[in-house]
Formats: structure tokens, C-alpha cells, sequence
């Protein structure tokens, strides 16, 4: 979507508007996912999978986050 509310945790003792929801718009918050992987068919119902995931997250209209994820993901399936 183009527009989401925020909410978040905080402490008490910090002031009531640093607590309230905020709206974040794509300039104040993006999460942006990219996947790339191969599948072979290793033999008959046998199939091997290896992919490579890069995930950055960026939030900005409280203190500004941005995290950044790698992740590797192997998988073996049957298919009957």
C-alpha cells in the first residue's frame, strides 16, 4: 500500500507525542524485499532449491530506523 499507520512502543516517561500513531508515507518509511534463486530438478520427484534474500527496511518519522537483512535459504522438496 501506499499509505500505513504507524504505532510504536515507547517509554513513559517520554512526552505523548512521541508515542502517538503517524501516518508513513513512502518517503517516511520503506521496506523493499529482493529475491533471486534457482530450482533443479535433481531427479524424478527430487527438487533442490538455493536463493539469496536482501531485505532494507527504513522508518523514518520517529527516530529514523533502517535495518538491513542477508539472508541464504536452501531447500530440498518431494513431489509426489
Amino acid at each position: 500500500g501506499l499509505l500505513s499507520l504507524g504505532i510504536r512502543a515507547v517509554d513513559d516517561e517520554m512526552s505523548d507525542d512521541a508515542a502517538a500513531p503517524k501516518v508513513l508515507t513512502p518517503l517516511a518509511g520503506t521496506n523493499a524485499s529482493f529475491r533471486l534463486g534457482l530450482r533443479y530438478r535433481l531427479s524424478g520427484a527430487f527438487y533442490g532449491r538455493l536463493a539469496y534474500q536482501f531485505t532494507l527496511t527504513r522508518i523514518t518519522p520517529w527516530t529514523p530506523l533502517l535495518a538491513a537483512s542477508d539472508t541464504v535459504i536452501a531447500g530440498l522438496t518431494w513431489s509426489f
